[in-house]
């Protein structure tokens, strides 16, 4: 049972106290938060490698230049995006500024360019080849 007290939790079976994170319900529970806070070697994820980092790296400066990254690209895409006419919907501006440095930082690299099958225009998440003679699904 969780006693609440401003932005503290207290729990009766555990002595945590977790300023910045409110657990409620089973999807987080309190002592997995505690575990992750202590570097639990027995639970998945907690190491440099499992992020594709190098060993010396660590993990939460890795976090913070990621986050540097994008909320340089957000404020360099709202800043951009004030500047649009009216009637630009700024589809282009989004993809260019904000979704592909988020990709990016994501893993995710650069998404396949809209390509054209059978005379249609296909998104972004569908693939066409030369030669492909299948509509893809």
């Amino acid at each position: 049972m969780a006693v609440h007290q401003g932005a503290r939790v207290y729990t009766r079976r555990q002595q945590a106290v977790f300023t910045t994170v409110r657990s409620e319900g089973s999807i987080l529970p309190v002592d997995l938060l505690q575990r992750v806070a202590q570097g639990d070697p027995n639970l998945n994820g907690l190491t440099p490698e499992a992020y594709n980092l190098l060993k010396t790296e660590k993990i939460n400066e890795a976090i913070n230049h990621s986050w540097n990254r994008l909320l340089s690209a957000w404020a360099a895409f709202k800043a951009a995006q004030e500047k649009l006419p009216e009637k630009d919907l700024g589809t282009t501006l989004t993809r260019e500024r904000w979704l592909l440095p988020l990709f990016h930082e994501l893993g995710y690299g650069r998404p396949y360019p809209p390509c054209q099958f059978q005379g249609r225009s296909r998104p972004l998440h569908e693939r066409c080849h030369r030669g492909n003679t299948q509509q893809p699904a």
